[in-house]
């Protein structure tokens, strides 16, 4: 377990590491640092900058800087924790201490989330109890609002049932 002098200084790191997503997933450059200057000094730098689509950085930085950003991203990650439930007696639980810990945070983008959970929370647990949901069946039955609007109408419905078919498959 790292102490946390050990977490203050991993925190505090602030390399930058280029990798190459599109070919082979490996790691390019390691820069000493995020900032603006040392991007700008590496990308004059770059043969290729023409060819450059994406930068994706991490916000480690962000969520040192912003509490309620970490607060809120803890607040997913606990979320996500309860999702992730076995059973119903789990989910209970960790649906609780959601709540209370969403409450005790005072984030007002939470407060609609949390009357949603606290009105549906019976129905939302019930989940744990059967392994089957709708879910396939609302994909589909959008699949096909969708095939209809863009459509404008088929004349046949042959045609129609077809589309969706291969919409489905």
């Amino acid at each position: 377990m790292p102490t946390s002098n050990f977490t203050a200084k991993l925190l505090e790191l602030e390399e930058l590491i280029i990798s190459d997503f599109t070919s082979s997933n490996t790691e390019i450059h390691i820069l000493p640092s995020r900032s603006q200057v040392s991007l700008q000094q590496y990308f004059q730098g770059f043969q290729n900058k023409k060819e450059v689509q994406f930068i994706v950085m991490d916000m480690n930085k962000v969520y040192r800087e912003s509490e309620d950003l970490a607060v809120a991203y803890h607040l997913k990650e606990l979320f996500y924790d309860f999702m992730k439930s076995m059973s119903r007696a789990e989910a209970t639980k960790k649906l609780k201490f959601f709540l209370l810990v969403a409450q005790a945070s005072q984030l007002k983008e939470f407060h609609a989330c949390l009357t949603m959970l606290g009105n549906w929370s019976k129905y939302i647990l019930n989940a744990f109890d059967c392994p089957y949901t709708n879910g396939f069946t609302e994909g589909a039955n959008n699949a096909i609002k969708v095939i209809k609007r863009n459509a404008f109408g088929y004349q046949n419905f042959e045609n129609f049932r077809n589309r969706i078919f291969l919409a489905l498959t």
